[in-house]
């Protein structure tokens, strides 16, 4: 439907719009001013990075602004992605940390309370996967399977100190599949902005050239 389009378009586009405003709203002199104090420390980005932060925020916003409504939708898709896969990682770090603080080193099935717990993360690991490939439209699920490997793990008898470890390979497989896909993305999304630039120009130049036309005048 028209109106449904229409307003996904206006409601995909007013996250851009908000940030863009609290981009103009920010004073990044004072910001840099106030975090001086530390900047001794080394716990501080130096002033010429917050001011490439504050560009390419606006040029983020921008290309937010520009992009059509199809590929607007996929990008908020691949957001709401990386969001489930880092509540995954976070379920997992959780996860190791109650078996390290249990210190049980043997099997998951001589221990009920390690079985439950392990049932429990596996169940909500599944669910979260099962999201992940229905917003991507993808039936190739083990993509998106990262945050399983701590519980095969564990389920393969690997002591809990080593958990952590395979937790840090998980996260760094989400990254680098996170990357690819960024990258493979990237190009497309600054083509489609440079069109929907272009369309913005070409709409400006026809306002001007209509109202440069005289209307004509009645003859009497």
């Amino acid at each position: 439907m028209p109106s449904l389009e229409g307003a996904a378009n206006v409601a995909l586009r007013v996250p851009g719009v908000v940030l863009l405003d609290l981009l103009y709203r920010w004073d990044v002199q004072t910001f840099a001013e106030l975090l001086q104090p530390r900047a001794a420390e080394g716990a501080t980005l130096p002033r010429q990075h917050l001011w490439h932060l504050y560009y390419a925020g606006h040029l983020v916003c921008l290309v937010l602004l520009l992009l059509p409504v199809r590929s607007l939708v996929k990008l908020y898709l691949y957001i709401l992605t990386m969001l489930l896969l880092y509540v995954g990682h976070q379920t997992s770090r959780d996860y190791i940390r109650k078996e390290m603080d249990d210190e049980f080193q043997g099997t998951l099935y001589n221990d009920p309370v390690a079985l439950s717990r392990f049932a429990t993360v596996l169940t909500g690991q599944v669910i979260l996967i099962t999201l992940c490939a229905f917003l991507q439209k993808t039936r190739r699920a083990w993509l998106f399977s990262a945050p399983l490997l701590p519980l095969v793990a564990r389920l393969c008898c690997l002591p809990p100190g080593a958990l952590p470890m395979v937790n840090t390979f998980a996260v760094v497989l989400t990254a680098l599949g996170a990357l690819y896909v960024a990258a493979s993305s990237l190009s497309v999304l600054c083509c489609l902005a440079v069109a929907a630039c272009r369309e913005v120009g070409q709409v400006r130049i026809g306002g001007r050239r209509r109202l440069m036309v005289p209307f004509p005048l009645p003859l009497c």
